[in-house]
């Protein structure tokens, strides 16, 4: 085979390894930005889960409060009650 035939094919092969490099360097390149993504992803769902235990617990707490007014409503009306004087009919 005469040297430029020769040239010609390590040229060829030289460009598919350099096209190869280019491929793989996008592909890493795109892997990188997916791991990105993924961790952004998973910060802000430990972020949501804290917003929502927090959530629930301000929940439980109101829930607590107002069940605590309803009784303490209750116990003062029965005390109004037996305070009452009864009247004698006019």
């Amino acid at each position: 085979m005469p040297f430029l035939q020769h040239w010609h094919v390590v040229q060829a092969a030289l460009g598919e390894l350099t096209f190869e490099s280019e491929a793989a360097d996008r592909l890493r390149g795109e892997l990188r930005s997916a791991h990105r993504q993924v961790a952004d992803l998973q910060q802000q769902l430990q972020q949501s889960a804290e917003q929502v235990q927090s959530a629930q617990q301000a929940q439980a707490q109101a829930q607590q409060l107002a069940a605590d007014a309803s009784h303490g409503t209750e116990e003062q009306q029965q005390v109004e009650k037996q305070l009452q004087v009864p009247t004698a009919p006019v």
